[in-house]
């Protein structure tokens, strides 16, 4: 029922796929299932098109999801650049001290990776550093990401605004 929004012809496609991939295992999926699977198909069609791909709904669930990750990566690639910001170019990109090492994140998408790796907000802050206000860095102990830390811009200089570990846990 939730499908009455699609074209007649995306509707036919749909159900083709679902009696040719889940042909005789309909009594083992919830209702949740088929959500889920109509959903993945949705969005995954709608991301290829935002990609300028034609989509072609002739592959197994699995392949499906692993399309719809691929095509979400993309989308995310084309929003995060991994172009360096200009006016970091000379500021240190990596300071050692014993078993630490903190690294500058002088780009977009590596600002966006840690927050996906750390689970917390950091890419909220990109705009921030490409106004010049703001510094991104991440803290390793071992090689291992412990947290990241995020300097603001004052009249004398740069200041610790917070540092945060995974979940955004107190340091």
């Amino acid at each position: 029922s939730g499908c009455g929004y699609i074209n007649a012809e995306f509707k036919k496609e749909l159900a083709d796929w679902f009696t040719k991939y889940f042909k005789g295992k309909w009594t083992t999926l919830a209702n949740g299932d088929i959500i889920d699977s109509y959903n993945c198909v949705r969005d995954t069609k709608q991301m290829a098109e935002q990609l300028g791909y034609k989509f072609k709904l002739n592959m197994d669930y699995d392949s499906l999801k692993q399309l719809h990750d691929k095509y979400a990566e993309a989308i995310r690639d084309r929003q995060y650049s991994s172009e360096p910001f200009d006016w970091l170019k000379d500021i240190p990109k990596q300071l050692n001290e014993g078993d630490y090492s903190i690294v500058l994140l002088d780009n977009p998408r590596s600002i966006r990776e840690e927050g996906d790796v750390m689970k917390h907000c950091v890419a909220s802050y990109i705009n921030l550093v490409a106004r010049k206000e703001y510094l991104v860095y991440s803290v390793m102990k071992n090689g291992e990401k412990v947290s990241t830390v995020g300097y603001y811009k004052t009249n004398d200089g740069w200041e610790i605004q917070q540092q945060y570990g995974k979940c955004n846990s107190r340091i």
